[in-house]
C-alpha cells in the first residue's frame, strides 16, 4: 500500500493535479517504478491511513534493530507485521480438517479503516511487541517511530 495525497503541481501546470507520496517509505515505493511506466491503481479512502503507516513504521524500526541472526532480520515488513500480530494474540485458531491439529491463522486487519478508539489498543500492543523484540524502551520507541514513516 502507498499513501498518496492530491495536490496542485506548480504555477507552470495551473489546473493540473498530481498524487504525491505522503511518507518517505511511500516515496521509496514510487521510486522503484521506472519513469514513464504506467501502473493501474485502485484508490480508496481509509478512515485513517496514518494507522497503517504507523504499523509499518513500527515494523521498519523493529527490523532495523534486530540482531543479524534473528529469524526475521531478512524478512519482509509484511512478515514482521504478521509476526508481531501473532505475538500480540491477533490470531484465530483453526482446525486442520485432515489432521485435526489446531493451527494459528493471523487475523486480517485493515488498520487504515480502524477508528482511533479501535486502533489505540492495537498500536499499544505493536509498540510492546517491538520493545520486547528489540529490547528498546517503549517510551523511546514512541519517540523514534516517526523517523520510520
Amino acid at each position: 500500500m502507498i499513501i498518496l495525497s492530491k495536490k496542485i503541481i506548480s504555477s507552470d501546470d495551473i489546473g493540473k493535479q498530481a498524487l504525491f507520496a505522503v511518507y518517505p517509505s511511500d516515496s521509496d515505493k514510487l521510486n522503484k517504478i521506472p519513469d514513464m511506466q504506467q501502473r493501474v491503481l485502485s484508490i480508496k479512502k481509509g478512515r485513517n491511513a496514518k494507522h497503517h503507516a504507523l504499523v509499518f513504521a513500527i515494523a521498519r524500526l523493529t527490523k532495523e534493530h534486530l540482531d543479524l541472526d534473528h529469524p526475521l532480520k531478512y524478512s519482509s515488513l509484511y512478515m514482521i507485521v504478521k509476526s508481531m500480530m501473532a505475538y500480540c494474540g491477533m490470531y484465530d485458531d483453526i482446525v486442520d480438517l485432515k489432521t485435526g491439529e489446531i493451527q494459528r491463522s493471523v487475523q486480517s486487519i485493515a488498520f487504515e479503516n480502524m477508528t482511533g478508539d479501535e486502533f489505540k489498543p492495537v498500536s499499544d500492543l505493536m509498540f510492546k511487541a517491538c520493545a520486547d523484540t528489540t529490547g528498546i524502551n517503549e517510551a523511546d520507541l514512541r519517540r523514534e517511530y516517526k523517523r520510520y514513516l
